[in-house]
């Protein structure tokens, strides 16, 4: 995604939170007097999505809810309560599950061993990545990988 198209993008993301918090603390409600305006769903969802596009670019690096919430402009317990309502977790299980998804498409290709697939998704820690890997797949990293070598050899044999 080009700057501009960020930058683009980050304002309407703050705009759309804006008109999200103007409409959440006038308290509008629709046509029956108790259903909140839909468009504020959209505005959301589109908060939701450049967040998850940046983390698409940016998982290996340091996040924290604090500053995924500084990308859209609302406080993190706002960002917190928003993200698992839409998506069923927290933003941090997210990159969680975001890491782990990449590091196993790492663990499938050559080479690379798990302390390196470790750190290039963003958990420096070799051991921890090893525990969050087996409770996600419920295998070690390396058996993982020597599973998949082993599928793709009985394919190709």
């Amino acid at each position: 995604m080009s700057y501009s198209t960020q930058m683009r993008c980050r304002s309407l993301a703050r705009s759309s939170v804006r008109s999200l918090a103007t409409m959440r603390s006038s308290r509008l409600r629709g046509p029956t007097g108790n259903e909140r305006n839909s468009s504020s769903r959209c505005t959301w969802k589109s908060s939701i999505s450049f967040i998850l596009e940046w983390l698409e670019q940016h998982y290996a690096g340091p996040i924290s809810v604090e500053s995924l919430a500084k990308l859209v402009d609302v406080s993190p317990r706002t960002l917190h309560r928003s993200f698992k309502k839409t998506l069923g977790m927290s933003p941090m299980n997210y990159v969680i599950d975001l890491r782990l998804r990449k590091a196993e498409e790492m663990l499938c290709g050559p080479g690379a061993r798990v302390k390196e697939v470790a750190a290039s998704v963003g958990i420096p820690d070799a051991s921890y990545f090893s525990r969050l890997f087996r409770k996600r797949t419920g295998h070690e990293p390396s058996a993982y990988r020597a599973e998949h070598l082993q599928s793709v050899m009985k394919r190709a044999g």
